[in-house]
C-alpha cells in the first residue's frame, strides 16, 4: 500500500472519529449532568427526610376533669395541679412550697386514666391531632392546659426525649385574648427552653381572625345548604 494511498484513508477516517467523538460527547455529557444531579436532589432528600424527622407538632387542647374523679378531691387537686403549672387563675400567683398532699392530688389528677367515657373532650382532641398527624406527615403529641394529663409541659418533655428538636406547638383555643393561650402555654415552652437549650421551639399562634371566620363561615354553610 502507498503512503498515499494511506494518507488518503486517514484523511477520510478524520471526519468520521470527530462524528463519532461528537456522538459520544452529546450521549455523555447528559449522563454526567444526570448523575451529578440525581446525587443533589438525594443530599437534599436526606436533608428534607434529617428536618422532618427532628420536627414534631405539639397540640395543646383547654382539658376537662375526667368525669369519675373523686368529687371530693377534684377541687384541691385542680387547685395543686394549677399552681404546680403556674397557672393561677385568680387563686394566687403559685409557689414552689407545695405541700406533699397537693402534689399527690395533682399527680392522681394528671395520671387517672383517660376513658371515652370519663374524657370524651380528650378524644375529641385527639381526633384533630390524628387528622393533623395525617395532613401533616409529622408526629404531634397532645398536651392539656389544665384539669388533667398529659399537661403540657409533659407533652413538649416526652417530645423532646424522642429526639425531636424542632418543635411546633400550637392550639385548639384560637380565640384572641385568652389567657390559657397567651400566657399559659407560652410558659411551659419557656420552662422547657430553660432545661433544653438545644431545642427549637416555635409556637404557631395566634391565629389570623380571618381564618378563624373562614371555617365558622364554612360550617354555617353547610348547615344552611
Amino acid at each position: 500500500m502507498s503512503k498515499i494511498s494511506l494518507r488518503s484513508r486517514v484523511v477520510m477516517l478524520i471526519p468520521m472519529i470527530v462524528i463519532l467523538l461528537a456522538v459520544m460527547l452529546s450521549a455523555g455529557i447528559p449522563l454526567v449532568v444526570a448523575q451529578a444531579s440525581g446525587v443533589h436532589k438525594g443530599e437534599e432528600g436526606h436533608e428534607r427526610g434529617m428536618m422532618k424527622r427532628e420536627t414534631a407538632i405539639v397540640l395543646i387542647g383547654h382539658g376537662v376533669p375526667p368525669s369519675d374523679f373523686p368529687r371530693n378531691e377534684l377541687r384541691a387537686a385542680i387547685k395543686a395541679l394549677n399552681e404546680m403549672s403556674g397557672h393561677s387563675h385568680g387563686e394566687g400567683d403559685g409557689d414552689d412550697g407545695h405541700d406533699h398532699e397537693g402534689i399527690e392530688l395533682a399527680e392522681k389528677l394528671i395520671n387517672w386514666p383517660l376513658t371515652r367515657e370519663n374524657n370524651p373532650y380528650y378524644f375529641g382532641v385527639k381526633a384533630i391531632a390524628d387528622s393533623l398527624r395525617s395532613q401533616s406527615d409529622l408526629p404531634v403529641f397532645i398536651g392539656l392546659n389544665e384539669f388533667c394529663g398529659p399537661t403540657t409541659d409533659q407533652a413538649i418533655e416526652t417530645a423532646i426525649k424522642q429526639g425531636y428538636t424542632n418543635l411546633i406547638v400550637t392550639t385548639v383555643m384560637m380565640t384572641p385574648g385568652g389567657g390559657h393561650s397567651e400566657k399559659d402555654i407560652l410558659s411551659s415552652m419557656k420552662r422547657a427552653q430553660e432545661n433544653y437549650e438545644h431545642v427549637e421551639m416555635t409556637y404557631a399562634w395566634p391565629f389570623p381572625v380571618e381564618r378563624i371566620a373562614g371555617v365558622l363561615h364554612q360550617q354555617v354553610m353547610d348547615v344552611i345548604k
